[in-house]
């Protein structure tokens, strides 16, 4: 008998199905065997972007400005596709991005909680997501229940959350019109993947649960340890805003000038073997 796991699955089935994007992971099939429901898509072999982050981490490299914006205008162009089709994603992080074995090009994956809009109109009324990525309208205020997600499968727990902080978390959650409350929640999380592509870190660490909703609650995100590439990480500054309205839209990104030349770059190169030559003369350590 299927559950509420496999539910979730199903949804993610019905949105890869109409998914076609270069930078989204493909859907190839899904069956049930063994009343296990399985779901067959794109192999990634360079395995997870945040895998990578920690890679470079570990080393101490942090990744040259060609890496940073190659990796972010995919992932951009990705949400861009995905809000045209007004589908929020819900739970954008590198855990839930892929590269294939060269590592140049990226796929978004994991939509098992994500949302089509045109079949749910209405605002979400719990907190969904990954704590580190969540933005600061979608955070649960005094009684309001929330669904997180876990780690890279979905876990789902539904309880009470009494924020022991400033009484405005929240208090214009109802405020939020459509686009504001999803879509510009997609763009937080995707300006916390930037700063993670410069840093090498998270944008809101977890502590503990309270002091990362707190953090976030007043955008105060880790302070920058790296030097350089300030128009870059001039995007996160205006993503991570407390006000949704104010943060741009990916189609705003996407013609700024220094992202403009990435996205014609992807859309016209061939991207295999694309960094190596980069790599090799523009080692940097911190």
């Amino acid at each position: 008998m299927l559950g509420e796991s496999d539910d979730v699955l199903q949804r993610e089935v019905d949105l890869l199905r109409n998914l076609h994007h270069p930078f989204i992971v493909r859907f190839i099939e899904a069956f049930i065997e063994n009343d296990c429901f399985c779901i067959v898509t794109y192999y990634a072999e360079g395995g997870t972007l945040a895998a990578l982050i920690q890679k470079c981490e570990e080393k101490k490299v942090i990744m040259n400005r060609q890496e940073i914006l190659l990796y972010f205008t995919q992932i951009t162009m990705a949400l861009d596709y995905l809000h045209s089709k007004l589908v929020v994603h819900r739970d954008l992080k590198p855990e839930n991005i892929f590269l294939n074995a060269a590592k140049t090009i990226l796929k978004v994956a994991d939509f098992g909680i994500s949302k089509n809009l045109k079949k749910n109109s209405e605002c979400s009324s719990r907190a969904i997501g990954t704590w580190s990525y969540i933005a600061p309208e979608a955070i649960p205020g005094p009684g309001r229940n929330f669904e997180m997600n876990s780690g890279p499968h979905i876990i789902s727990r539904r309880r009470k959350l009494i924020l022991e902080t400033d009484n405005t978390v929240g208090s214009s959650r109802t405020k939020y019109n459509l686009e504001y409350c999803d879509l510009k929640s997609d763009l937080w999380s995707l300006g916390c993947v930037l700063y993670e592509l410069i840093e090498l870190r998270k944008a809101f660490p977890i502590i503990n649960e309270l002091e990362v909703v707190k953090k976030i609650a007043e955008c105060k995100y880790a302070p920058r340890r790296t030097k350089g590439n300030d128009d870059v990480f001039a995007i996160v500054t205006e993503l991570l805003v407390p006000e949704a309205a104010s943060r741009p839209s990916t189609s705003q990104i996407l013609i700024r000038p220094i992202i403009l030349e990435k996205v014609i770059y992807v859309t016209t190169t061939p991207l295999t073997g694309l960094f190596e030559a980069e790599n090799h003369q523009n080692k940097r350590t911190r």
